[in-house]
């Protein structure tokens, strides 16, 4: 059986997702990627970074408007990756780079939740 590689973003990684992401990496045929920025503007919200034993990436967010959009730069879908493959994208409206990674993810095959 090949592993499925789940890539799971979030705004900011919160304490609380740490147990269930760890279990989730841990779990036979799962390769995990997860992508959280460090912060979001305008907020007092920030990702909990205890070295955890899953690939993290901390890509920086920029906030408009007033921080009433935001964009999460760096967001992308492994090339390598494809149809068998799932992204885990929130469905925030104010993050702006949501929208372009569901298509990017969308095109190359992956399933998106």
């Amino acid at each position: 059986m090949s592993s499925i590689r789940l890539l799971f973003v979030q705004p900011v990684l919160a304490g609380y997702r740490l147990p269930f992401l760890e279990r989730l990496a841990q779990a036979p045929g799962i390769e995990l990627r997860v992508a959280a920025s460090p912060r979001v503007p305008g907020s007092d919200f920030a990702s909990v970074v205890a070295s955890p034993s899953f690939p993290l990436a901390l890509p920086p967010c920029s906030g408009w408007l007033g921080n009433r959009l935001f964009w999460q730069h760096g967001l992308r879908v492994p090339a390598e990756w494809g149809p068998g493959d799932v992204a885990v994208i929130p469905g925030m409206p104010r993050f702006l780079s949501n929208f372009k990674l569901f298509v990017d993810a969308s095109g190359q095959g992956l399933g998106v939740v």
